[in-house]
């Protein structure tokens, strides 16, 4: 009944980042170009790009996890990051009836870290890029009718940066399908 299982998935990529593409709206040319920086660069060696890793995702009942694993490496330039999400379904009514209303709420958390093995020189023109950060969601979904979900959550962010960064953030979406 598709309501428990497990799927697991395994990847690897391999590409070359490219010299000059046409990017809208900015007067990079690349991805290397963009790793380059405005004069300062990263400390960038070759245009290879490796990524692997793998997700894991089961459900049992109405309890869902989530696992990912991505390890990457872009000129010389390695990085991993990882995201875990568990949630569970109350189902507290009649999903087919389009007229029930608050039929399914749904918690969940998500843990997210990504960690840069790498460091920015000074100057460089986007230090963000090398930031690590961990990210902890807490939310709620909420079906009020059949086409009609409420989410709201909240985003815990410690980045590590050079200086301190208060970027909590609350967030609301309503989603209407139109069938």
């Amino acid at each position: 009944d598709q309501r428990k299982g497990i799927d697991v998935l395994g990847f690897y990529y391999q590409t070359t980042l490219s010299d000059a593409a046409k990017l809208h709206g900015t007067f990079y040319e690349g991805d290397l170009d963009i790793l380059n920086g405005a004069g300062v660069s990263l400390a960038i060696s070759g245009n290879e790009r490796t990524e692997w890793g793998f997700n894991v995702d089961g459900q049992y009942g109405g309890l869902g996890i989530f696992l990912q694993y991505v390890d990457e490496e872009a000129a010389s330039l390695p990085r991993t990051g990882i995201e875990v999400e568990a949630g569970y379904d109350w189902v507290l009514g009649d999903r087919g009836d389009p007229k029930a209303l608050f039929t399914v709420v749904q918690p969940v958390v998500r843990y997210s870290r990504l960690d840069n093995s790498f460091v920015a020189p000074p100057g460089f023109v986007a230090p963000s890029v090398v930031w690590d950060w961990t990210k902890i969601d807490a939310g709620v979904r909420v079906t009020i009718l059949q086409n009609t979900d409420l989410t709201v959550e909240y985003a815990f962010h410690d980045i590590e940066a050079s200086q301190q960064i208060d970027h909590d953030e609350f967030l609301t979406t309503l989603r209407l399908r139109f069938p």
